[in-house]
């Protein structure tokens, strides 16, 4: 076929209609509608007949035929296309019929001109090419054998043939315009089904309830499935129980959103409610509504369409939000004054333990004195853990190995009527401070044996875990990935919803009075949220509590054990020292205990005063020990400046401030920290490890 004739045969095929299938309601309200014109026509040719006539036979005759086609179009189990067949042909039939008794009067064609768009409604080429084809074949041959049969006019009898001719281009005309009708009727339809779609996608996909119901809330008369996916009831369940919805509504908010909804619905109201539903299953829900009121044209609320979303995990989240400003408040605060209690604590357990006496009552005053200082000190560490602010020495470590190493004390820490059971299996590593991780153990540890009073089982876990999904239940929300879980679980008396939401705050204890200090979950919270891990806590009163904690595994190996402290007989030193420390009580107690040790002290106010001292004296200094934080010039930016003229001059930092201000300082470069506040036994003892230091220590920064 040459291309012009392939390419106009395109075009003709493009514009022709599909004959594809209408949806079932669709064809079934066409059929219906054609059935009632097939019936008309029977029952009107038999009672024509029967009352011109007076003849009931050719009635029953005449009537019965297109009674017959009727009824085959009714059959209930035949297909679509056989009954649509059935009744194209019996209307066609009809047609034929009231040519013969009209005698010639009312033309076949006439009738077939009406009847053709009445078929093309089915939109099936099978039932309109059986329609075209009756009136053909019967005007081109009826028309031509016997023309008295088809045309009322002499002349088509004198030149049939002619007839037949013009007839059939009105045959054809006709058809035309019919397949235009069908294929405008196919556009609408697919435009209408398209639209539609749209509709039940973006209604069906959305993560939320889409609804219509009277202006009561009493009835529903459209709910989207979303219902039972969020709320676990079916849509049929709210269009069919009349008041369902109202009654899901929680006790305590139901008055307040009815009468809400009653506003909004005489327009004085808002159109947005946030209010709480309880499922069939118990289960509490916090929902949001936003609300369109649809009203007549005298302004009276005819309907209303809604949306209803699952705002419970954003509840959560917003108090999660509410609960971390909280806690970062407090860890801010702990933060801004550890620097000042950490000096002032440094020299009040120097200062007692640099007092000595053979009085006794003395000596027990400062050993008091020493004491609370320490406790003081052990405090202010938990705070800062608490607020992620203390300064962690992070190595890599095998968690299995911490928990095992401290499997004996454990045992001694839990009571005889707790069984203690032990499972590190674990065997991937993690990088956190080990003092801390310890401190975490120990901290879940006495918790759970606590939550016991009457005995029990304690069971301690360590495994290899992967995250992955949305964080629900755990506390920090780690992203996905790989991590080392460690899971804590008594059967003891578990903890209740509005507890839960409080253990990780400071103070905050179930405990009686005296017992504890309230900062054992909080300081566990801090330590695993600043070595970038996860809490998960599940409990469920009196059957018990479980503490997950996990920290991201990492692939580096186990790092070398730390050096060991040097005996106390070794303490004492000739070096030369340049001590810089800004606050007064702080470098007197630090000159006076180094002098006691023989250590030559050449003490500075400030970075700028070292400088000075660095530039008079030609004598070798063999340490520089500084405060990080001081104003002007900070420790770490001195110690560069010193170590590049006398490279062979160790160095020690001293710093009572949190993690974040340490590092955001620079890099320590391998040096020693010592942590305020300090014995004068861990300053000596730290000087004499820097001084015996020839490269970074695995326990420097």
């Amino acid at each position: 076929m040459p291309e012009f004739l392939q390419r106009t045969w395109r075009q003709i095929a493009a514009g022709l209609p599909r004959g594809t299938n209408l949806p079932e309601c669709d064809w079934a309200r066409r059929h219906g509608g054609i059935m009632f014109v097939l019936w008309a026509h029977a029952a009107g040719i038999f009672l024509w007949l029967l009352l011109r006539d007076h003849d009931p036979l050719h009635a029953v005759i005449e009537g019965g035929v297109l009674s017959v086609a009727a009824l085959l179009a009714s059959r209930p189990h035949a297909g679509r296309r056989f009954r649509a067949t059935a009744a194209c042909l019996g209307l066609l039939t009809s047609s034929g019929i009231l040519v013969h008794l009209s005698g010639g009067y009312i033309e076949m064609h006439f009738h077939f001109f009406v009847m053709v768009p009445l078929m093309a409604l089915y939109q099936d080429w099978v039932v309109f090419l059986a329609a075209i084809a009756f009136v053909v074949l019967h005007h081109g041959t009826v028309g031509v054998l016997d023309p008295g049969q088809v045309y009322n006019h002499p002349a088509a009898w004198a030149s049939p043939w002619k007839w037949a001719a013009i007839h059939g281009g009105f045959v054809l005309a006709t058809s035309v315009v019919s397949c235009i009708t069908w294929r405008l009727s196919e556009l609408a339809s697919d435009a209408a089904a398209a639209s539609a779609q749209r509709f039940r996608d973006l209604v069906q996909s959305l993560d939320a309830v889409v609804w219509e119901a009277d202006p009561t809330m009493e009835r529903f008369t459209f709910v989207s499935r979303q219902a039972e996916e969020v709320f676990g009831i079916s849509s049929t369940r709210w269009q069919e129980e009349p008041g369902f919805w109202p009654r899901m509504i929680h006790p305590e908010d139901r008055d307040q959103t009815l009468a809400a909804y009653d506003a909004c619905v005489r327009g004085a109201g808002d159109n947005q409610f946030a209010y709480r539903v309880v499922a069939p299953a118990g289960r509490v829900f916090n929902v949001s509504d936003i609300v369109h009121v649809v009203r007549d044209e005298q302004g009276v609320a005819r309907l209303l369409r809604g949306v209803t979303v699952d705002a419970t995990r954003l509840r959560t989240l917003e108090g999660q939000l509410r609960q971390s400003q909280k806690m970062e408040a407090i860890g801010r605060l702990a933060a801004g004054v550890a620097h000042d209690f950490n000096n002032l604590l440094s020299v009040i357990i120097g200062r007692a333990e640099m007092l000595r006496t053979d009085d006794p009552v003395v000596r027990r005053a400062l050993a008091l004195i020493s004491s609370a200082g320490k406790r003081a000190a052990a405090l202010t560490r938990q705070l800062l853990a608490f607020g992620r602010q203390q300064v962690l020495q992070p190595r890599v470590l095998d968690m299995s190995e911490v928990v095992r190493g401290l499997a004996p004390m454990l045992r001694r820490l839990v009571r005889e009527d707790i069984e203690l059971s032990i499972e590190a299996s674990a065997a991937g590593h993690v990088e956190a401070d080990p003092v801390q991780v310890e401190q975490v153990v120990l901290n879940l540890i006495v918790n759970a044996s606590d939550a016991m009073p009457e005995g029990g089982r304690l069971t301690v876990e360590v495994a290899d875990v992967d995250l992955a999904g949305r964080p629900d239940g755990r506390r920090v929300g780690a992203p996905p990935g790989r991590y080392v879980a460690l899971r804590v679980t008594d059967t003891g008396v578990g903890m209740d919803d509005a507890t839960l939401a409080n253990i990780f705050e400071p103070f905050f204890t179930t405990k009686e009075v005296g017992k504890g200090t309230g900062l054992g979950l909080a300081t566990v919270y801090g330590i695993v949220t600043q070595s970038a891990g996860d809490i998960r806590v599940d409990s469920v009163p009196g059957r018990g509590t479980t503490f997950t904690i996990y920290l991201p595994r990492v692939e580096r190996p186990l790092a070398a054990p730390a050096p060991a402290v040097a005996p106390a007989h070794s303490l004492t030193g000739t070096e030369t020292v340049l001590l810089v420390e800004d606050e007064l009580d702080v470098r007197a107690l630090l000159q006076d205990v180094l002098a006691e040790q023989g250590y030559r002290v050449l003490a500075a106010s400030s970075p700028a005063d070292a400088l000075r001292i660095l530039a008079d004296t030609s004598h070798s200094i063999d340490l520089l020990i500084t405060d990080v934080v001081m104003p002007g010039m900070n420790g770490i930016a001195l110690a560069e400046r010193l170590v590049e003229q006398r490279p062979d001059t160790k160095v020690l930092y001293m710093t009572g401030h949190s993690h974040d201000v340490v590092v955001g300082l620079g890099a320590l470069k391998g040096s020693l920290l010592l942590q305020k506040p300090f014995t004068p036994t861990d300053l000596t003892t730290r000087v004499r490890e820097a001084l015996g230091v020839s490269a970074p220590s695995a326990r420097g920064l």
